[in-house]
């Protein structure tokens, strides 16, 4: 989101800071995470892990049969609104659109002070 908004108002020096903050922060959090899952989910988690890239999405998402095969509960495949709530889901969204408004903010106040 703070990529997208950097670039958004035209500050590309910042938005390159932010990639490179982004990536270093995500890289220690997903090496802890690494470290953790499997002592929750076991063999599963490993699977998961060969299927999955850990960083940055494929374009071919992998076969839902090999997923299955991985966690074979059709539960999990489905959106959940309580799960969503547990998980905080809406903290995500309701910062992303805080951060779109104040950049439209932004632009806005830009704009009426002829600065764009």
């Amino acid at each position: 989101m703070a990529l997208g908004a950097t670039i958004s108002v035209g500050a590309m020096g910042l938005a390159l800071v932010m990639a490179v903050v982004f990536f270093f922060n995500y890289h220690y959090v997903i090496d802890h995470e690494e470290k953790k899952l499997p002592s929750y989910f076991g063999d599963s988690y490993l699977q998961y892990c060969t299927l999955v890239p850990r960083f940055i999405p494929q374009l071919n998402a992998p076969a839902r049969s090999e997923l299955l095969k991985i966690n074979p509960d059709p539960v999990v495949y489905s959106f959940s609104m309580p799960l969503a709530k547990q998980n905080k889901a809406f903290e995500a969204y309701a910062s992303f659109f805080g951060v779109m408004l104040g950049v439209a903010l932004l632009v806005f106040v830009k704009a009426k002070l002829g600065l764009l």
